[in-house]
């Protein structure tokens, strides 16, 4: 039922009365992040939007969750979708757990990449004043140990600051 209703909103004119400028391919100013270039498309044929520089995407209920920071009900309400009056089937429970549920995996996702990259650059930091703070041997045997894992930390923080959630997830699922 809500998927019904989601393909009868044109997403295009969703984005648009939003304040978007998209030009004739669907291309547009991203609205979630600052940018020069534009990085947003809306792919019109599927009703489907995504940002390149790594915002996400998704359809219209997606993109005006995002935009206005609203949750999944105040988002059918912006787009004129009133759910009082649907009968709520169990297709329709299950798509809405499952909405939640992807909400609530991409959230703790999100709070594991913040932790971590401020527990990288804790250590990337003070690794850096330590060894810069090497003046003798006694000083080497202390903290040239840092050596070793510096370069995998520069990596793993390069990673999480690189917008590519690919491989963010990927150095998550090793973590």
């Amino acid at each position: 039922m809500i998927a019904e209703l989601k393909n009868s909103i044109d997403l295009a004119e969703v984005v648009r009365k939003s304040g978007i400028e998209l030009n004739d391919r669907g291309w547009g100013l991203c609205p979630l992040h600052t940018e020069k270039t534009p990085s947003f498309k809306v792919d019109s044929d599927r009703q489907r939007w995504y940002c390149f520089a790594g915002c996400g995407g998704g359809d219209c209920i997606d993109f005006t969750q995002k935009y206005h920071g609203v949750d999944f009900k105040t988002a059918l309400q912006i787009l004129g979708i009133d759910t009082r009056r649907q009968k709520i089937t169990p297709q329709m429970r299950k798509e809405l757990q499952q909405r939640k549920h992807r909400a609530d995996l991409v959230k703790r996702f999100r709070r594991w990449e913040v932790v971590t990259s401020n527990k990288l650059s804790f250590l990337i930091r003070n690794a850096h004043r330590l060894l810069s703070s090497i003046k003798t041997p006694a000083d080497f045997e202390r903290y040239g140990n840092l050596y070793h894992p510096l370069p995998v930390w520069e990596c793993q923080f390069d990673i999480l600051c690189s917008g590519n959630d690919k491989l963010k997830f990927e150095f998550y699922q090793e973590a």
